[in-house]
């Protein structure tokens, strides 16, 4: 188990010029908030695993999109949800769903990578974050694809 130093990662993060603050936070040896391509994202070494980096995104349902969810059956909403774990489970990320399970309602999911120590180079760091990019667009796509209206 080696140790992840906080500055490599730090360095890359100033060097593609995506920082945006350090957050403190008791559960964590680090947490940086990115910005990448738009998308703002978090870098963290959680306390109790120090040769690991996770890296997060979090996304809500928009209040359009929602309202237009409550618009349609249940069964629509089923089939979408459906549609939308399949989805997500193909991509090669960790997740979290949010849903009201009352409703069939999507409220948001988190989507997260973990690199190991010796795995992390600045190359797999950054396949991660636009891995992680893409696929928070495709979760999106799919939301749109199933109520725009």
């Amino acid at each position: 188990m080696t140790k992840i130093e906080e500055y490599i990662v730090k360095n890359w993060i100033i060097d593609e010029d995506m920082f945006v603050c350090k957050i403190h936070d008791e559960n964590s040896n680090f947490n940086y908030q990115i910005n990448y391509q738009g998308m703002i994202m978090n870098v963290i070494q959680p306390k109790v695993n120090d040769d690991v980096l996770v890296i997060v995104c979090s996304s809500e349902v928009s209040s359009v999109h929602s309202e237009w969810m409550s618009n349609k059956t249940m069964e629509y909403r089923n089939e979408f949800l459906y549609e939308f774990k399949f989805k997500i489970n193909s991509f090669d990320v960790e997740f979290d769903l949010d849903i009201d399970e009352n409703n069939l309602m999507l409220k948001g999911f988190i989507i997260q990578d973990v690199i190991y120590s010796d795995g992390l180079t600045k190359d797999s760091f950054m396949r991660s974050l636009r891995r992680i990019n893409s696929d928070r667009l495709s979760c999106v796509w799919t939301i749109e694809k199933y109520f725009v209206m």
